[in-house]
Order: structure tokens, then sequence, then C-alpha cells
């Protein structure tokens, strides 16, 4: 449930599209990487508005003011997402030999958005707390690995945007019920 006793439809939907891009990546991994850099450009335009939208409802629904949330992560998260899901788009020949990089940026992104809003967490769900704790190490592992060695990172992305897509589908799966 989130703050005012509604399921969050929005972010079940985002979830279920996420977990299906995974899918989608993990089934057919001889799929071009013009594909995969295509399909993870408008995901990541998705997951940024979704981050934007998200911030200004809570901001206007006076959660972040009652729970003391600092949102403005979110939003910045939220923009770099959607600032890479455009560059992603326009310019899919760079983005392909990019895409390690990209990936690594966002991977880290997410972690420190992610960890910054932890004691929020904490104050309202301990398994979702706990939750948001491991996604965001395994974030920063990923992205540690990506920047340690991004030749062999362009070998694997296929199953990088697996494990993308399904980590973020199944963290806003769980916020469409624990929001």
């Amino acid at each position: 449930m989130n703050h005012d006793g509604k399921f969050n439809w929005h972010a079940l939907i985002l979830g279920i599209i996420l977990m299906i891009g995974g899918f989608i990546a993990f089934s057919h991994p001889a799929a071009s990487l013009v594909s995969i850099a295509f399909i993870f450009g408008i995901m990541t335009i998705i997951r940024g508005i979704y981050q934007i939208y998200t911030q200004r409802k809570l901001s206007k629904s006076g959660v972040t003011e009652r729970l003391n949330i600092k949102t403005g992560w979110l939003i910045l998260v939220g923009i770099i997402n959607l600032i890479f899901g455009i560059f992603i788009l326009v310019n899919w020949q760079a983005s392909i030999i990019a895409l390690p990089i990209v990936f690594a940026v966002l991977f880290l992104a997410e972690a420190v958005a992610g960890l910054f809003t932890l004691p929020e967490y904490r104050k309202m769900d301990t398994r979702m707390f706990v939750m948001k704790l491991i996604l965001n190490i395994l974030y920063i592992i990923v992205g540690i690995l990506l920047i340690a060695n991004p030749f062999a990172a362009a070998f694997t992305i296929v199953f990088l945007v697996g494990f993308y897509f399904t980590l973020a589908g199944i963290e806003f799966i769980i916020s469409a019920f624990n929001f």
C-alpha cells in the first residue's frame, strides 16, 4: 500500500514492463546491441519520468514534510535517467560503444540515491529497508565491475541489461505494495 492507503498501480506497471524487458534480454542473448540500446534508452526515459513523477507526488502529498524525507536525490537520478535515455536514442552508434560506462554510471547513481534515502525507508518499513539496502549494494558492485573492465562488460551487455531491468522491476513491484 502507498502512503494514502491506495495500491500503487504506476509502480506495478513500470515494474512489470522492466521485468519483461529483463526477460527479453535474457531470452534473446544473440539480439543486436542496437536493439538493446534502443530498448534501454526507452526504459531509461520511462524510469526517469517515473522518478520525477514520484518525487512531485511525494512533495505534493505532504509525506516528505511529515516524514522528513529528502527527495532531491530522486529527482536528480530521474533527470540523469532522462538525459542518458535521450542520448542513447539520439546517438545509438556511440551509445553501443558507451553502454558499459552508461550502465556503470546509472548503477552507481541508483545506488547513491538509494543509500541517501535508506534512513527514510528504515522509518517506514524494515523489510523495505533491507530490500533497498541489498539492491543498492548489488548496484554498487555491478557499477564498480563495469568501470573496472568496460571491454569485458561490452561482451556481456545483454545479461547486464537483463539484470538491471529485472532488479529495477522487482524494486518497483515491491514498492507498489509497500510505498
